[in-house]
């Protein structure tokens, strides 16, 4: 297939203005699907992937008129948008860096980016810094609607402890607080259902969890992985890929066995949707676990950095600094940063 791998597009935002402008869309009753995303249309769908938000039926009335205003002022909120993408400067994708990780803002409906420098916001064919804070990004889960949680190491010259431990910001990656583990723990994978909370503490080899949201955590087992998540429709379930092949925990990381389907390939990075389970091969291949049975498709085109399956069709992953989309499970991808 053709190599997508175009260099992409990243403009870089000195003030937390865009995320507020992005937020405010859901915060004042806009519905993030009709929000103006030209190239990087990730509206939120209720389905099975588990990343669905459902409009409450509401009857006609009083709040018509808010309702109303709440539209006029999503429109605003795009239009502040629009102006960021006219006078920003955009530079080139080796600026974005190494990506480690994608999660969906439920807020919003766009794709964030975890770096080496900070949380970006993907936005018409562009990548957008979230937040003043610079922080190398080793690891992003979303844990709620505009709630991110990540861990990692300091920015160039910012405070802190080398290991973060766990971060926490709770609208949508324009402030951080430390919510546990600061100076104990580097988690190199995070991953969410619900208040359930796991990671992947690189310094000790041991998967962690919380049961609170990431206040308090738990020791696991202790083995080397390199990706984890969590099975959103089976409690306490997690499929991490290693070495050795795909491995699967039933009791919350206390202790893991080979899964019962071995990939016909080694996998390299993991993500549900729904009850399906998608991965990527080294070389970037992508296979779908599906009925009991390993379906292949496409490539984005190299090594992969980051994956996120969005729903069975939707897929993105991060190569060289590129993310690219999916909207036929992984056959061909298109660049939208």
């Amino acid at each position: 297939m053709p190599d997508h791998r175009t260099p992409g597009r990243l403009g870089r935002v000195l003030v937390p203005a865009l995320a507020t402008a992005l937020l405010a869309s859901c915060a004042t009753g806009g519905d993030p699907r009709e929000t103006s995303v030209a190239s990087v249309e990730l509206a939120v769908t209720s389905d099975a992937s588990g990343a669905g938000v459902e409009e409450a039926p509401r009857e006609a009335g009083a709040d018509d008129a808010g309702a109303a205003e709440g539209r006029a002022d999503a429109s605003a909120a795009d239009a502040t948008a629009a102006r960021l993408l006219a006078t920003s400067t955009p530079a080139t994708a080796a600026d974005l860096g190494h990506v480690h990780d994608l999660a969906l803002n439920e807020a919003d409906g766009r794709v964030y980016a975890g770096t080496h420098d900070g949380l970006f916001v993907l936005l018409d064919g562009a990548a957008y810094a979230v937040g003043e804070g610079r922080q190398d990004v080793m690891a992003l889960t979303a844990a709620g609607t505009g709630t991110f949680l990540i861990s990692g190491h300091p920015g160039p010259g910012e405070p802190g402890n080398a290991n973060l431990g766990l971060l926490a910001s709770t609208d949508g990656g324009l402030g951080w607080t430390e919510l546990a583990l600061g100076g104990q723990v580097d988690f190199h994978s995070l991953t969410a259902a619900g208040e359930d909370v796991y990671g992947f503490d690189a310094t000790t080899g041991t998967v962690l969890r919380s049961d609170d949201g990431g206040a308090t955590w738990s020791g696991g087992a202790v083995l080397g992985l390199r990706d984890l998540d969590a099975d959103p429709t089976a409690e306490g379930r997690l499929v991490a890929t290693t070495d050795d092949g795909l491995i699967v925990s039933d009791d919350g990381g206390a202790s893991f066995g080979p899964h019962d389907r071995q990939p016909p390939e080694p996998l390299l990075l993991v993500d549900h949707a729904g009850s399906a389970l998608f991965g990527l091969g080294l070389d970037g291949t992508v296979w779908s676990l599906q009925g009991g049975t390993w379906h292949v498709a496409g490539s984005p085109g190299g090594a992969p950095e980051a994956f996120l399956a969005l729903d069975a069709d939707t897929l993105l992953a991060a190569v060289d600094a590129v993310v690219l989309r999916s909207d036929d499970s992984g056959q061909t991808w298109d660049v939208i940063s």
